[in-house]
Order: structure tokens, then sequence, then C-alpha cells
């Protein structure tokens, strides 16, 4: 009988120890799947393609001068835009900006520049006004402290402030 039950205990450890190892596994697996989902898919590359003849035959020659071609004359279709799109050269067009937009443009920076001036100026002008009010609080505060220091001095020591205050708040000559 006690053999039997080693052998019962025997099994209930390998079960226990089947029963970890699978649990272990999943949750390696689970982790595996969690770092899969976490890292970076870079986008699809850009590829070209063409259309077949029929389609681009229907294409205005207008809109077909705007787009590159390949080396039989096809045009290029692209899955993305181009990163620094340029702007087809048409024969004859000008590139560039018109004379009257830059002659403009020059006018308007030098009204810029003369209008940033004027706010400058005005901003210390301003700036000194507030230092000349401030220095006049300060000037009027100032003597109203020595006022009042020769008061208080004329109540602690009689006879040396000039007038002292009687019991009734009235001033009193000395």
């Amino acid at each position: 009988m006690s053999a039997q039950m080693l052998a019962q205990q025997q099994q209930q450890q390998l079960l226990l120890q089947q029963q970890q190892q699978q649990q272990q596994q999943q949750q390696l697996q689970q982790q595996q799947h969690q770092l899969q989902q976490k890292q970076y898919n870079p986008p699809a590359p850009p590829t070209t393609f063409t259309l077949p003849d029929s389609v681009t035959n229907n294409i205005p020659a207008e809109t077909a001068n705007q787009f590159l071609r390949d080396a039989e004359g096809r045009l290029l279709w692209f899955t993305v835009p181009p990163l620094a799109p340029e702007k087809p050269v048409v024969e004859g067009q000008i590139t560039g900006h018109s004379l009257a937009y830059l002659a403009r443009k020059e006018e308007i920076e030098e009204r810029k520049r003369k209008r940033r001036l004027v706010l400058e100026e005005e901003g210390k002008v301003k700036k000194k006004v507030k230092e000349e009010e401030r220095d006049k609080v300060m000037k009027a505060a100032e003597e109203v402290m020595i006022k009042a220091l020769r008061k208080l001095a004329g109540q602690i020591i009689p006879g040396k402030g000039g007038n002292q205050v009687n019991g009734n708040g009235e001033e009193q000559s000395v």
C-alpha cells in the first residue's frame, strides 16, 4: 500500500510540474506577443507603377505634361507624394515671383521696418514717462515720510521737533 501511495504522489508531482511548465510557456508566449505588438512597423516603401495605355491616353495633354514619364513615355504614378515636390517647368513658363510682387514686397518690408522703429520709439517714450511718474511718487512719499518723522520726533523729544501734540490731538508750539 505504501508503494501505491508513493506512486500516486509522484504522479501528482509530475502533473503539477507539467501544469507549471505549461503556465510558464503561456506567459512567455503572451510576453512575446506583447513585444511584437509594441515593435515599430515601418510604412511600406514607396512604389512606382504605370497605368494601362487605355487610361493614360484618356488623360488630357495639359494634365499629362505635368507628370513624370518613364523611358517608354508612360506616365509614372507613385504610392506616396514626394518628400520635396518640384513643380515641373513648362517651356516659356516664368519661374519665381513676378517683378510686381517683388517690388511690392520691398515696400511692405520697408513699411514694417518703419512701423517697428516707431513702436520701439513709442515704447522708449512710455518707459521714460513711467519712470518719471514713479520718481514723482517716490519723491512725494519721501516728503510725507520726512514730515511724519519730524512730527514723531517732536512728540518724543519736546523742544527739538518744534510742535507738540497735546492729549486732544492739537498741535502746540514749544
